[in-house]
């Protein structure tokens, strides 16, 4: 594991039911605001990279896209529809955890205060228009 973050037990002055609450809501602990901040950012920057490469790229390739010559990757100064990656044929399977990431997105962005991070979360939010547009009714 690494440094800050720990699997298990709470801290010792932790009630017993705080610790039941936090070991239903994830297995992982994390002590560190630094590690927290990092695991931010990384998630903020991968996480719409790998969705594009998952969904939008293969898409594009079965129709046949311009997107497909460049190695399927949407650039953002790129003219023209914005890509569908419920077009993809993996879009029935990941379609749940795109859901997840998109209101866990929305929400941060609505409930951050320090301005570093709303822009970090614009940022990410504005690469995952392609993804978020899919959903009309997310809240």
């Amino acid at each position: 594991a690494a440094a800050g973050v720990g699997r298990g037990k709470l801290p010792p002055k932790a009630s017993a039911g705080r610790e039941a609450a936090d070991k239903a809501a994830t297995p992982f602990l994390i002590l560190s605001a630094e590690v927290f901040n990092a695991l931010l950012a990384a998630c903020l920057e991968d996480v719409p990279a790998a969705l594009s490469a998952i969904l939008v790229a293969p898409a594009a390739e079965a129709a046949g896209a311009k997107g497909a010559k460049r190695g399927g990757k949407p650039r953002a100064d790129e003219s023209g529809p914005m890509p569908d990656p419920s077009a993809s044929p993996r879009w029935s399977k990941l379609s749940p955890t795109v859901l997840s990431f998109c209101r866990h997105l929305v929400d941060l962005c609505a409930k951050s205060t320090a301005p570093d991070v709303s822009l970090a979360v614009l940022a990410s939010l504005k690469a995952s228009l392609p993804f978020v547009r899919v959903f009309p009714k997310l809240r």
